[in-house]
């Protein structure tokens, strides 16, 4: 996650650190996306997520699944985002206790 205003340069950056990988991973496999989620603490998501949405598609999601993986996806960042232990959040234990409870 980034901040908002560096959501844009956040996004092109993971591009070029996974473009190596995403490259490996075309040589073993016949279909390979790379799918850049960039979010904001605050839930705002950067223009690169249409790619997210264009896999849901593709995955043959309909509008309201599609917009409830969404809504989950932006909860759970920004609850892992703002919560007042750092180790907890990044040990994992906000997101997991999070999706056992609610999915």
């Amino acid at each position: 996650m980034g901040f908002e205003s560096n959501l844009g340069t956040n996004a092109e950056r993971k591009a070029q650190t996974y473009r190596d990988l995403v490259l490996q991973q075309s040589d073993k496999h016949t279909n390979v996306k790379f799918i850049n989620l960039s979010m904001s603490a605050l839930g705002i998501l950067d223009k690169c997520t249409s790619e997210f949405f264009d896999m849901l598609t593709d995955l043959q999601f309909d509008t309201a699944t599609k917009n409830y993986i969404l809504r989950k996806i932006t909860t759970i960042a920004v609850r892992t985002s703002t919560t007042s232990s750092a180790e907890e959040a990044k040990s994992g234990q906000i997101l997991n206790s999070y999706l056992i409870n609610t999915l």
